[in-house]
């Protein structure tokens, strides 16, 4: 925890309407829970700390609150004395898992219940590759990945593929919570083409 840097994730680029949809739809469709005081959520602006040296390295991880000792966690709400490499995932949740945030509430530190990313052709394989490995590292973090313009969902719980969905489905999450984008689902047809990418797999 000593020894964190702060140097790989690119600047936000600006995004699409369909981008700004989906993501917007996945805050409308978890709103209740939140209103509740059951989840909370954050998307885009809102980065995530983790530790590690640089995208590609194995030992990039999610930082689990349990591990971080009473000075850690002070010197991260304080944003002192501690440097802490940041992601912005699109969409991430908290539910059951522990987080911290600093006082500004603009860093947030912990493994989310829940990560969705909504690639597009400004997101790198680079980039691509090393979220996908930065949020396995959380055991019970599950992440979704959609193309703009593609309506499967790939979904994962940590390193465990599970089952593919699909936008013109009611989505599941692993702890029962429902999203119903079927509104933005792509008919077949009016699908542009996406080029494939050198994907990465766990």
């Amino acid at each position: 925890m000593d020894n964190l840097i702060n140097d790989y994730y690119p600047v936000k680029m600006k995004t699409t309407g369909r981008h700004n949809q989906l993501v917007r739809a996945i805050n409308a469709e978890l709103y209740k829970w939140e209103r509740s005081g059951e989840i909370f959520s954050f998307s885009e602006e809102v980065a995530l700390g983790y530790k590690g040296e640089k995208a590609e390295s194995v030992t990039n991880q999610l930082i689990k609150v349990a591990d971080l000792s009473e000075i850690q966690i002070k010197a991260i709400r304080r944003a002192t004395a501690l440097a802490i490499d940041e992601v912005q995932p699109d969409y991430m949740m908290f539910s059951t898992n522990d987080f911290i945030c600093n006082l500004t509430d603009t860093l947030y530190v912990g493994q989310p219940n829940l990560i969705v990313e909504v690639w597009s052709k400004s997101n790198s394989p680079e980039e691509r590759n090393g979220k996908r490995s930065l949020y396995a590292t959380g055991d019970n973090t599950e992440h979704w990945y959609l193309e703009q313009y593609q309506n499967d969902v790939e979904c994962w719980l940590g390193t465990q593929k599970l089952p593919t969905q699909n936008l013109k489905d009611i989505l599941k999450t692993v702890e029962g919570y429902e999203l119903d984008l079927r509104h933005l689902a792509y008919p077949e047809e009016d699908k542009p083409e996406v080029k494939a990418t050198n994907i990465f797999k766990l």
